[in-house]
């Protein structure tokens, strides 16, 4: 019994090509080959008849590796393109059902307000945090995420209480 399952490649829909052919090899001894290449010695009619056969046969073959090759590397190159515009196609949909875009204007007016400090002391809330005109903090950092938190920021006036202003001596 064959310890070696023999794995059946199927041929390509369009050009055959299949993968189970077998490496080129001579049908002449690889001794004689050995000895003509480390020498001068002529071949003889039998053996250029083989290599001439041989050679033939490779170039054509070699030739037709060429062309597979390049079309498969063109397909690559279309499976690439493909599967890149299916990733962004998979991140815009998980970016639309993201379950923040579900949440309640209130819940998000609260979150906004612990976010902005104002559930927390207000003196110690001044001293950590920067000037009021700092556009990376909150609220300001809430108002730019989008038009609906934008609204939100604009119609939770408790947001706007807290001022703190640093002068540049």
């Amino acid at each position: 019994m064959d310890s070696n399952p023999q794995v059946q490649a199927t041929a390509c829909p369009e050009c055959g090509y299949s993968c189970n052919s077998t490496t080129p090899s001579l049908r002449h001894s690889l001794p004689r080959i050995d000895s003509l290449l480390r020498t001068n010695d002529p071949l003889t009619q039998e053996e250029e008849d083989i290599f001439r056969d041989f050679l033939g046969d490779r170039e054509s073959r070699l030739s037709q590796l060429g062309a597979r090759i390049v079309s498969v590397q063109a397909l690559l190159k279309e499976l690439e393109i493909s599967q890149s515009e299916h990733q962004m196609a998979i991140t815009q949909c998980k970016m639309l059902l993201n379950p923040i875009r579900r949440l309640p204007p209130d819940l998000l007016r609260e979150i906004f307000l612990h976010g902005a400090g104002h559930y927390m002391d207000a003196e110690k809330h001044l001293l950590s945090t920067t000037h009021s005109l700092d556009l990376q903090s909150p609220p300001w950092s809430f108002s730019r995420v989008c038009r609906s938190w934008k609204e939100i920021t604009i119609h939770t006036p408790f947001l706007w209480t807290r001022v703190k202003v640093e002068s540049n001596k």
